[in-house]
C-alpha cells in the first residue's frame, strides 16, 4: 500500500520536503512487512504473508538542508472475502431419472478467497455418483469477482410425490465476513414417469 507522508509532514519554512529514508517494520521477530521510498512523497509497505496487526516505521523527509523523522502506524487486516453459494436444480424429476444439481460459488471479495471448497449434501436415498450421500469439490483459490460453477447429476428415487431438498455450502480458508449467504438449497418434486 502507499502511504503519503508528504503532506502530512511540511517545512515551517516552506521548502520543498522530500522522503529521504525509511526505517525497519517493526515488529522485526514477527516478519510484518517492508517498507521502501516509492518517489519523493510517497512510501510504500508491502506486508509479509500471513502477518496481521500493527505495524510501524520511520521515514525521514528533509529540505536539502535539515531533516526530520516521523513514524507510521498500520493496521494490517485478516484478509477477507465475500462468498457466496448459489444452488439450482430442476423443479420436478421424473422416478428413477436422472436429473442435474448446478452449485455456483461467487466471491465478492475484496480479497481473493484460498482454500475454496464446496460441498453439496444430497437427500436421503439419493446417491452421488461415487457413492455416498455429499460431494465435495476442491475449487482452489477465487479471485475477486470470479465464479465458478460445479454440476452433479444424479437419479430421483422412489416414492414419488416426495420433495428433495439438497444444500450446497461453500467454506474458504480465508475469513468471509458475512457467512448467512454461504449455504442455498434446492428442492425437486419427484414426480411419476
Amino acid at each position: 500500500m502507499d502511504i503519503t507522508v508528504i503532506p502530512p509532514a511540511s517545512d515551517p519554512e516552506g521548502g520543498d520536503l522530500t522522503v529521504t529514508a525509511v526505517g525497519t517494520v517493526s515488529p522485526t521477530g514477527a516478519g510484518a512487512g517492508t517498507a521502501a521510498v516509492t518517489d519523493d512523497r510517497t512510501v510504500t509497505f508491502t506486508p509479509a504473508s500471513g502477518f496481521t496487526g500493527t505495524a510501524t516505521f520511520s521515514y525521514t523527509v528533509g529540505d536539502g538542508a535539515d531533516t526530520a523523522t516521523g513514524t507510521v502506524t498500520v493496521e494490517v487486516a485478516e484478509p477477507r472475502a465475500d462468498l457466496t453459494a448459489a444452488l439450482s436444480a430442476p423443479e420436478t424429476a421424473r422416478l428413477r431419472s436422472p436429473f442435474t444439481y448446478t452449485a455456483e460459488v461467487t466471491n465478492h471479495g475484496p480479497n481473493p478467497a484460498e482454500g475454496v471448497v464446496v460441498a453439496l449434501s444430497l437427500p436421503p436415498r439419493v446417491q452421488a455418483p461415487g457413492g455416498g450421500s455429499q460431494v465435495v469439490w476442491q475449487a482452489g483459490t477465487l479471485g475477486t469477482g470470479d465464479q465458478r460453477t460445479f454440476t452433479v447429476t444424479v437419479t430421483a428415487p422412489p416414492p414419488p410425490g416426495r420433495t428433495l431438498t439438497a444444500t450446497a455450502t461453500v467454506t474458504a480458508d480465508t475469513a468471509d465476513p458475512d457467512t448467512s449467504d454461504n449455504t442455498d438449497t434446492a428442492n425437486t418434486a419427484v414426480v411419476r414417469r
